[in-house]
């Protein structure tokens, strides 16, 4: 009786063959419980490197823009880093091109409240020095469809060129940290004033017009 006991309980706890086909069958358990410690371990800096490689895609290789991350700042008096998108319409736009014209970046974005009450006011503001050498251009700094933008201007009544920056590259290149963010850019291409908020009608003549001031340069065509 003892041995056929024996004999039941070794059939019992003997592991099942198919187990020992997977790789970590003959591991020791306090072994393969230090390997996964260790690999736990490693997790973070996985994590850390794969965010530096994917900001590398998307910063050094912009859509539509191959021009690396300007050093200077938008600060006054700097000149503007150049860059170039396609508006909705597919048209190419290119900053450099706009020397001799007063520039204003509008950065905006969909699910920015305050945009939808400044972009009719930008609108009014490109209506009223329509005759002037002024250009504006919205920049979508939310990754926004070019659906979803084209039907986001018309419900709220602006046309000047919108630019989609699926990559956020001109943001990041301007140090856009808020929306909506206004760069206004003089004829000789340096900024002449940076503002992170919402402005007015008003605000938006008078920089655009002491940004004519800063140069007077041909203007090129719009």
């Amino acid at each position: 009786m003892r041995t056929s006991e024996m004999e039941n309980e070794a059939v019992v706890s003997r592991p099942d063959d198919s187990r020992l086909d997977w790789p970590g069958a003959h591991i020791p358990p306090r072994a393969r419980g230090r390997w996964a410690r260790r690999l736990a371990g490693l997790a973070p800096f996985a994590m850390a490197f794969l965010g530096v490689v994917l900001i590398a895609y998307f910063v050094l290789s912009p859509h539509g823009d191959q021009t690396p991350l300007s050093v200077a700042a938008p600060i006054a008096g700097h000149p503007a880093p150049d860059f170039t998108l396609r508006d909705i319409d597919g048209v190419r736009r290119v900053l450099r091109t706009q020397r001799g014209r007063a520039v204003l970046l509008n950065f905006w974005g969909i699910n920015c409240p305050p945009c939808r009450h400044e972009m009719p006011e930008i609108w009014r503001a490109d209506q009223y020095l329509r005759n002037q050498p002024v250009t504006i251009w919205g920049i979508d700094d939310q990754s926004d469809a070019v659906s979803d933008m084209r039907l986001f201007t018309n419900q709220i009544g602006v046309h000047y060129p919108q630019l989609p920056d699926p990559r956020l590259v001109v943001g990041l290149r301007y140090q856009v940290s808020a929306l909506p963010g206004n760069i206004f850019i003089g004829p000789d291409g340096r900024v002449t004033l940076a503002h992170v908020g919402p402005l007015t009608y008003p605000d938006f003549v008078a920089h655009l017009e002491a940004a004519l001031r800063e140069d007077t340069s041909p203007a090129p065509s719009r």
